[in-house]
């Protein structure tokens, strides 16, 4: 099985698939510009193509949603099991794919990036944001606004107009 890296939309996030620019929103800010751009940089690169399949399946796990909205206490364990995810796969490598410099700028890009990415997972603050969100924007409808004619009390005079 040929692994074809034209099948993958790089461009593509997941906040396009959403009508609602609300959703669009929410959805964007817990996707990954970096996954396509990773995708595009491991292209670049004269790797032998089981090399491309390991580097391109571990960022397609690592920058998963779920990684963001996770509850981490700490995220430095998400970063070791990243690294160890990288060098347990330079086992499907070729000699010629280890030798490559480009490998290490590849691999240093993935975990920097890691970084940054998984970082508002810590006490669960993005999900705890979103949902707020959520609940602000529900809570703070206060229904149609009232419509009808005020009565003014007390007599009116007939000579008087108001």
């Amino acid at each position: 099985m040929a692994f074809d890296t034209d099948d993958i939309d790089s461009g593509r996030r997941i906040d396009q698939d959403f009508a609602r620019e609300e959703w669009r929103f929410k959805a964007k800010m817990i996707s990954s510009e970096f996954l396509g751009k990773i995708m595009d940089l491991i292209n670049k690169y004269d790797f032998t193509q089981a090399c491309k399949i390991q580097l391109s399946e571990i960022c397609t796990v690592a920058f998963d949603p779920n990684a963001m909205l996770a509850r981490n206490v700490e995220t430095e364990t998400r970063k070791l099991q990243l690294k160890i995810a990288l060098n347990l796969s330079k086992v499907a490598y070729a000699e010629s794919d280890i030798q490559n410099a480009g490998l290490l700028n590849v691999e240093q890009a993935i975990i920097d990036a890691f970084s940054d990415f998984v970082s508002p997972s810590i006490g669960g603050k993005e999900r705890d944001r979103i949902t707020k969100q959520e609940s602000v924007t529900h809570s703070s409808y206060a229904g149609l606004p009232n419509t009808e004619p005020v009565q003014k009390r007390g007599f009116k005079l007939p000579w008087r107009s108001e």
